[in-house]
């Protein structure tokens, strides 16, 4: 419901000392300012009048309480780490993607307003060095504190798989909570073979 009031006129008469004067005293309309949030990262959404101030996404709303006529008001959405965010239904923005800023710089009425906080996506990229190939999806894109899908370096015939180019050995692979784009290349070696030679009783071996 609005918290929008009529303007209200009242007259109220001075006296003193006999003297007196009458006055016309207005009240302001007041309006309040709602601010919602959704997306699939998290952040923080606070306001510079009015009382707002809740963390996301365990409340998503938060509604001020009643702001006069004709003031301004900044709204702040901070993202969570790994998410940025934007507002939507604002005056006027400002600030970056990681600390957003909603303004009116003079209430004419109730408002609403959206900040939306986004998980920031990486991409996991897998190649393969000489002599060898890549099994399993590349590239992938993960979004933020998630985890990718195995992928496997498989050597051509007679190599083996050495490591991957950031010093990983593990094969399969699989990248868990993920905090940024990956690329790694697989390397590969030729199979190497051992000759002993043995000279029995009564001989020697040359070479």
């Amino acid at each position: 419901e609005s918290l929008k009031h009529m303007n209200k006129r009242q007259n109220l008469t001075l006296d003193i000392g006999g003297v007196s004067d009458t006055f016309t005293v207005t009240t302001l309309n007041a309006y309040a300012v709602t601010a919602n949030a959704g997306g699939n990262g998290s952040g923080t959404v606070a306001s510079d009048a009015g009382g707002i101030s809740y963390s996301y996404p365990a409340e998503n709303t938060g509604t001020t309480s009643p702001v006069a006529e004709g003031s301004s008001i900044i709204l702040t959405a901070t993202a969570g780490t790994g998410s940025t965010t934007a507002w939507s239904g604002c005056a006027g923005t400002g600030g970056t993607s990681t600390v957003a800023t909603c303004s009116f710089s003079s209430l004419d009425g109730d408002k609403t307003v959206t900040a939306t906080f986004t998980l920031n996506q990486y991409t996991l990229t897998y190649a393969a060095g000489d002599h060898g190939s890549i099994s399993g999806p590349t590239p992938q894109t993960v979004a933020h504190g998630s985890d990718g899908t195995a992928v496997t370096a498989v050597p051509d015939a007679n190599y083996h798989f050495v490591q991957w180019s950031d010093g990983s050995t593990a094969n399969p692979r699989t990248d868990t909570n993920v905090t940024g784009d990956i690329s790694v290349t697989a390397s590969f070696a030729i199979d190497q073979y051992t000759l002993t030679y043995t000279a029995g009783e009564h001989g020697s071996i040359i070479g």
